[in-house]
């Protein structure tokens, strides 16, 4: 997926519009297969598919893996039944997370339980806590729900810490304006000041009363028919995409075109550039890209200087008659798997790399999408993570 940023197309990989198709699935992990297996030489025997966007159709059996200070964004549907507004104040995720080295795993004190940290009775307060300095929660300060309004929020959490999190719904202060400050009793004006889920507060001619609430998430996995007994009775298989497993930094892969050719004659060539930049804490390498139409790019090593020179495809006469001057493409063997030319071969953390692209446009006119995967991985070993991918 493209978009326009500046007068640069940016890859990106999903977004919460787009709709599950599974052969648009199938084919996006039939190149990772591809891409997989020329990165480290052979096939994997147990290649588990990417998976960017988790939904109720997708395979949630197991957790997913996210990447320590990396944002994990969650959509919810959020509905009010009543025929008045709501104003949800300071909304954010519900969360428990447990601490883990996965280098270390516990092996000094492996008798001592993990310590469980959660947000649950954490006031809304800028002052820091060890919750805080754990995972990073966007807040909303002012959701509003008109009368028998449908409306979908996001939400973020940032890891600070690799671990175990366990997203458990929302939390929220639900205000409503009082009439007047006089016609709330004392005794009642006592009880709101103590009280922890209820909070008082005067403004400049308004007085608003807020209730502090929280919303639970279950999600239910899909229904089991496997077995006689699942079907007589009705089970429910695990459905994880909220109980992501936080595994230690990796690189992080930022691409986007420039001078990107809007329209190409068939057959023309047109020139853009590459712009890569790694935004993680490690260093990539084995940078790759993935295509089933590898006949519509080319690259130049950005180790020569001179871009323009040279023949990007070579042709040959037509046939055996060396006096016609007719030529015709030479058709070369071209994998559908090409690795990007970095310099020294790898991309440090905070660095870019500007690589010249050449575009071809098809033999057959009209609008073409062109699908590609970009492949790459860590030059540090992850106990949890072997590559990332960004489509």
């Amino acid at each position: 997926m493209l978009f326009f940023i500046d007068n640069k197309i940016a890859a990106t990989s999903v977004s919460f519009d787009q709709l599950y198709d599974s052969a648009e699935n199938d084919k996006w992990f039939e190149l990772e297969e591809m891409v997989v297996k020329v990165a480290n030489k052979s096939a994997l025997s147990t290649l588990r598919p990417s998976q960017k966007l988790l939904h109720s159709r997708t395979n949630n059996s197991q957790r997913p893996v996210a990447v320590i200070r990396e944002p994990i964004t969650v959509e919810l549907v959020l509905t009010n039944p009543l025929k008045v507004p709501l104003m949800l104040c300071d909304l954010s995720l519900l969360w428990r997370f447990t601490p883990l080295d996965y280098e270390k795993v516990n092996n000094e004190t492996p008798e001592k339980p993990p310590t469980v940290i959660s947000n649950e009775n954490i006031c809304v307060s800028p002052k820091m806590n060890i919750a805080n300095e754990m995972i990073r929660s966007q807040i909303i300060p002012e959701f509003e729900l008109k009368a028998n309004e449908i409306k979908a929020v996001q939400l973020s959490l940032t890891p600070e810490s690799t671990g175990e999190l366990s997203i458990m719904g929302i939390v929220y202060s639900l205000s409503a304006p009082l009439q007047s400050s006089s016609t709330v009793p004392p005794s009642t004006n006592m009880e709101i000041t103590d009280s922890p889920s209820l909070k008082h507060s005067k403004k400049t001619g308004s007085s608003t009363v807020s209730v502090r609430g929280r919303q639970d998430v279950d999600v239910q996995g899909p229904r089991l028919n496997g077995t006689l007994m699942e079907k007589r009775i009705m089970t429910y298989g695990p459905d994880r995409r909220l109980d992501p497993i936080i595994a230690p930094p990796m690189p992080l892969l930022e691409a986007c075109f420039a001078d990107f050719p809007y329209s190409l004659l068939c057959g023309e060539i047109g020139q853009t550039i590459l712009e890569v930049s790694n935004k993680g804490d490690y260093s990539l390498h084995k940078l790759y890209i993935a295509s089933k139409q590898p006949q519509c790019f080319a690259f130049r090593s950005p180790n020569n200087t001179d871009i323009q020179s040279g023949p990007l495809y070579r042709t040959i006469p037509l046939g055996d008659r060396e006096d016609v001057d007719e030529h015709v493409v030479n058709v070369q063997n071209l994998s559908c798997v090409v690795e990007v030319p970095l310099l020294n071969g790898l991309l440090k953390p905070g660095c870019s790399a500007s690589i010249p692209m050449w575009i071809r446009g098809p033999e057959k006119a009209g609008i073409h999408d062109v699908d590609i995967l970009f492949y790459y991985e860590s030059t540090e070993e992850n106990f949890k993570l072997r590559q990332v991918e960004l489509l």
